[in-house]
């Protein structure tokens, strides 16, 4: 109990420093605030284009659509919050010789490097998903109920945990191949898909989307659930996806470690 509470503090000190760092170039700060709220309307008004002359895709009328949409702004704005600047921090470590450092700290070097950088504009990115996802929502049926409620606060968790074990992912492929930039563009394209439901895509892509690569799960599955219309297995199924990808990315992180031969070597 001690240890989370270490770890928490550590976690709220980095990102108190990010947020002064950032706060620091105010002008900066609004200018972002203001072009991710340009950008979000953007967004909503292309997808708009695809329904102008129907009520439905593929099953999905628009505010469905849009939920998912929200999803996808809130998720990609937390990979951009925490994964982004840490990959891209990784980088730095490998170049400079300063994981060495970090490895000799008395705390988890995983927590250290996936953890130790914010991107705090990028949460005006997440609450602008999060209130279209909702606002989406409440156009299709009204306010969501409890259960639905309840479903989407676990897919929603489940989301979060699979970004970030796919953050660890990368960074541990990082001491690897010190290449944080391709990994980054290779990752933020596979996010785009995750702006449409997949099944606009259908056949093999909409599986592959879904099993393979788990865009489904981290925008389809919680705004099925906010709409009301997942089923109880698909959120489990949400849960062990989530357990899976943080174990996968610990054992390669495992492994990257063990083929580290420092900065001195």
């Amino acid at each position: 109990m001690n240890r989370a509470r270490e770890y928490a503090r550590m976690l709220r000190v980095f990102h108190r420093d990010s947020v002064r760092a950032e706060i620091a170039y105010r002008a900066d700060f609004v200018a972002g605030v203001v072009l991710s709220l340009f950008w979000h309307t953007w967004a909503v008004l292309g997808l708009a284009v695809f329904y102008q002359f129907a009520t439905d895709i593929v099953g999905w009328t628009f505010p469905e659509a849009v939920v998912v949409l929200g999803m996808f702004l809130l998720m990609n704005g937390f990979r951009q919050l925490i994964v982004s600047p840490n990959l891209r921090q990784m980088a730095d470590h490998i170049r400079l010789g300063t994981l060495d450092y970090l490895l000799l700290k008395p705390v988890s070097a995983q927590f250290m490097v996936s953890l130790r950088r914010f991107n705090p504009i990028l949460w005006v990115d997440c609450v602008i998903g999060l209130a279209l996802a909702l606002a989406g929502a409440i156009l299709h049926d009204g306010v969501p109920g409890p259960a639905a409620l309840l479903l989407f606060a676990v897919t929603l968790a489940a989301a979060l945990l699979i970004v970030y074990g796919l953050g660890v992912l990368l960074v541990a492929l990082v001491v690897i191949t010190v290449q944080a930039e391709g990994l980054e563009i290779l990752v933020r394209g596979a996010f785009e898909v995750g702006r449409f439901p997949v099944d606009f895509y259908g056949g093999v892509t909409a599986w592959i989307f879904t099993f393979f690569v788990p865009i489904a799960l981290i925008t389809v599955f919680p705004a099925r659930a906010l709409l009301g219309d997942l089923p109880i297995a698909a959120a489990g199924a949400s849960v062990a996806a989530a357990a899976l990808v943080l174990a996968l990315a610990t054992l390669v992180w495992r492994a990257a470690l063990r083929s580290y031969e420092g900065a001195s070597s």
